[in-house]
């Protein structure tokens, strides 16, 4: 894919030292576009859309790219790339060329020499030995000795202290993952539904015992694939095979595996076994643990697994074709918990009791008035409501509340309610609305959407630091030079006032230069650092960076 003539040749090679230094972090490559973190003086999105080895896209987050410059950060990510396709490329051919290569050389070598490597190999590997028992003869399983090699691999990543670090939990989680992949997908294959079944429990809880730094998350992807394998094994088995997995997971819903691996566990539960038999025993099961989590101290925890097994219990009840009479009872004993009263609604709402589901969202706004994220997700679907009920006045009052209140600082409902009033009307309702607003809200975002450029100034002056001046600064630029300039210099005099470090200069250094870009930018920055020279001489590595401005 030719990409580098999209660049300037200085972008390119800002890109290229940023690529060298490994700045680009979270790669994600799928079949049309690569996104990536780029690290540097701050924190860069970065996403590259193409289409058949044509780039058709580019995005970044940083200020050069918002005014529609390819950017280093692109570059950074799409040097990265190129050493991935290039990566891969480079083992296609590799194996490739041993594939062919091996055939030749097997084709040479004589049955009997065959015979006696394949001995000499299998009887010093375990693994490769139990892997060509199955292939030859399926009754050859033997379990415990798979079980062995499995205690065997991770007692191998175990340090002394029985953890394993984050640099060795990448190839723990591939070395487990290669008994799902080689052995039990084999099992199956081969019609050993049981055997399978047996070694990926194994595997699934020896794992999630296994004290790990998971910070790349490779507990849950592991867990993922048992949970792809166990899907894969119901999908064929036959009712006494499925009876006996059944209890199995019923058996380890017992706290004994790890909170969110148990979710795996859960999802599958509720997800397969389908027949009048197994829906009957999930929601006694489902009810009893509602039951006991209720018998618990109330807190965050336990309100969320009531509300969590209770909801699965509702959705049993409607596979078992409850009436909605009897639903309707069940969510009206457990109405304290938002949750059951946002299925109640929904459900209102889908069979267009509009009214009813008004009246809930109403009770639930003072039931939830503590909680603030649930107050702005009732308040919205009221709005909604009201707008297609044609309540005019109550939509018009739902849209002040949340302007207002519930979700201040949002534009899009700012935008809603401006669209209700005449252009006369919208400049008294708007000064209103300011004087309205609690402190904590966005207030800068409307000024911006209102292009009251004067108290957008006021406001990023009087905001401390300087984010507000990088947020704005664009804007209020051709109007506001001076004031930017005066702010620049106030929050830099602050901040040299402090000893810092080489990496700190070189920010203030950058903020220098945004600076000259300024009108009367440049006679600013020449008195700071003048002034700096005099009064911090002696600080040698930010005398240094001030020399590079």
């Amino acid at each position: 894919m030719e990409w580098e003539h999209l660049f300037r040749e200085i972008i390119l090679e800002r890109g290229y030292e940023y690529y060298l230094e490994g700045a680009v972090v979270n790669e994600h490559i799928s079949k049309n576009s690569i996104s990536a973190t780029v690290s540097g003086n701050d924190d860069y999105d970065v996403e590259i859309i193409f289409n058949n080895d044509k780039i058709i896209g580019m995005y970044c987050s940083c200020p050069y790219a918002a005014d529609g410059h390819n950017c280093k950060h692109m570059a950074a990510v799409l040097y990265t790339y190129q050493e991935h396709i290039e990566y891969e490329s480079s083992i296609n051919n590799h194996i490739s060329n041993n594939s062919s290569t091996l055939d030749e050389i097997i084709k040479k070598a004589s049955d009997k020499q065959v015979r006696d490597f394949l001995f000499n190999v299998l009887k010093d590997d375990d693994k490769l030995l139990s892997r060509f028992k199955i292939l030859v003869d399926k009754s050859q399983i033997d379990i415990k000795q798979y079980k062995k090699q499995i205690n065997k691999t991770i007692k191998s990543f175990l340090g002394r202290d029985y953890f394993i670090s984050y640099h060795q939990a990448g190839n723990f989680i591939m070395a487990m993952e290669e008994y799902l992949y080689e052995d039990i997908y084999m099992m199956i294959d081969a019609g050993n539904y049981l055997d399978a079944f047996e070694l990926t429990c194994y595997l699934f809880l020896s794992v999630s015992n296994v004290e790990m730094d998971d910070s790349d998350g490779g507990l849950g992807m592991f867990a993922s694939e048992c949970y792809q394998v166990w899907n894969k094994i119901l999908d064929q088995a036959n009712e006494q095979i499925e009876a006996k997995i059944y209890q199995w997971f019923i058996n380890h819903l017992d706290g004994s595996v790890i909170d969110y691996m148990e979710e795996y566990l859960e999802e599958i539960l509720l997800e397969q076994f389908k027949s009048e038999k197994y829906l009957k025993d999930k929601l006694l099961y489902t009810e009893n643990k509602v039951i006991l989590e209720k018998q618990k101290p109330e807190s965050w925890t336990t309100n969320y697994n009531v509300e969590k097994w209770a909801l699965n219990h509702i959705k049993i009840m409607e596979e078992l074709k409850f009436s909605f009479d009897d639903i309707d009872k069940y969510c009206k004993e457990n109405w304290k918990y938002s949750r059951i009263r946002e299925y109640y609604i929904s459900t209102c709402i889908n069979k267009k009791q509009y009214n009813q589901a008004i009246k809930v969202l109403k009770e639930s706004l003072k039931l939830d008035a503590d909680k603030l994220g649930l107050v702005k997700e009732h308040s919205l679907k009221l709005k909604e409501l009201y707008k297609l009920t044609k309540n005019n006045e109550a939509y018009k009052q739902q849209l002040w509340q949340l302007v207002t209140k519930d979700n201040p600082g949002d534009l899009n409902n700012f935008n809603e309610l401006k669209s209700l009033y005449s252009k006369e009307e919208w400049q008294n309702v708007r000064e209103k609305i300011f004087v309205a607003l609690p402190k904590y809200s966005y207030i800068d975002h409307l000024y911006k959407e209102e292009k009251l450029y004067d108290r957008l100034l006021d406001y990023v002056l009087k905001s401390p630091g300087l984010n507000y001046v990088f947020k704005y600064e664009n804007i209020l630029k051709d109007d506001y030079s001076q004031e930017l300039l005066q702010k620049y210099t106030d929050e830099l005099n602050k901040m040299v006032t402090y000893t810092a470090n080489r990496k700190k200069y070189k920010e203030w250094v950058m903020i220098l230069r945004k600076m000259t870009k300024l009108k009367d930018g440049d006679k600013a920055v020449q008195d700071i650092v003048k002034n700096w020279k005099i009064m911090y001489s002696k600080r040698k590595a930010m005398m240094e960076e001030l020399e590079r401005l």
